[in-house]
C-alpha cells in the first residue's frame, strides 16, 4: 500500500514541476477515507491558475493507482479566511472588536483578497500595518487567526458555499 502512495505522490510531484503548480499549504483539500480516524486523515492542498484543468489533473493521479483510493478534492479558490468570514458568530466570539462595518461589506467567497479583508477586519491597524511590518508578519497573524476562529467555527451555521462543500464531501466519505 505504501508504494502505491509513493506511485500516485511521483506523479503528483510531477505535475507540480510540469504544469507549474503553485502550492500553498491551504487552497485544496484531497481528503482520503482510508483511514481510521479523523485525526488520521491526509490534507494536502494546492492552488492552480485554472482550477478545472488542476482538478482534471488531480483526478487523473487516481489512475496508476491500484487500489484507487477513496479521495475527495476541493479547491478553496479565494482563501481560506473566507472560511472564517463564513461564520461571524465565530469570528466575533474570537474577535470581539471586530469592525463590523468591514465584515457586513464582505461578499462572502468572493474574489477580493479576503485575508486582507479579514485583516481590515480584526487587526487594528488592518492590512496596512501588517504589510508596512512584512514578513513574518502575514504568516504570524494568519496563524493566529487560524488557533482563535478555527476551534469555534460551527459546521452549519458557517455560511461559505466552499466550506460546506468541503463538509458535505467529508460526510459523505466517512459515512
Amino acid at each position: 500500500m505504501e508504494q502505491k502512495s509513493s506511485l500516485c505522490e511521483t506523479h503528483l510531484s510531477k505535475i507540480h514541476s510540469n504544469k507549474k503548480l503553485f502550492i500553498f499549504k491551504k487552497n485544496v483539500s484531497l481528503i482520503r477515507n482510508d483511514v481510521t480516524s479523523l485525526s488520521s486523515i491526509r490534507m494536502s492542498s494546492a492552488f492552480w491558475w485554472s482550477g478545472c484543468e488542476f482538478l482534471k489533473e488531480l483526478k487523473a493521479l487516481l489512475s496508476p493507482c491500484d487500489p484507487a483510493p477513496n479521495v475527495m478534492f476541493r479547491l478553496a479558490i479565494e482563501e481560506m479566511e473566507a472560511w472564517y468570514l463564513g461564520d461571524q458568530v465565530a469570528l466575533l466570539e474570537a474577535y470581539p472588536r471586530a469592525k463590523r462595518e468591514v465584515l457586513d461589506r464582505y461578499v462572502q467567497d468572493s474574489v477580493c483578497h479576503t485575508w486582507e479583508v479579514l485583516a481590515d477586519a480584526i487587526d487594528p491597524g488592518g492590512i496596512a500595518a501588517i504589510k508596512k511590518v512584512g514578513w513574518p508578519l502575514p504568516g504570524q497573524v494568519k496563524s493566529e487567526w487560524a488557533h482563535k476562529i478555527g476551534p469555534l467555527l460551527n459546521l452549519e451555521r458557517n455560511r461559505s458555499p466552499s466550506f460546506a462543500k468541503l463538509r458535505d464531501g467529508i460526510r459523505r466519505l466517512v459515512s
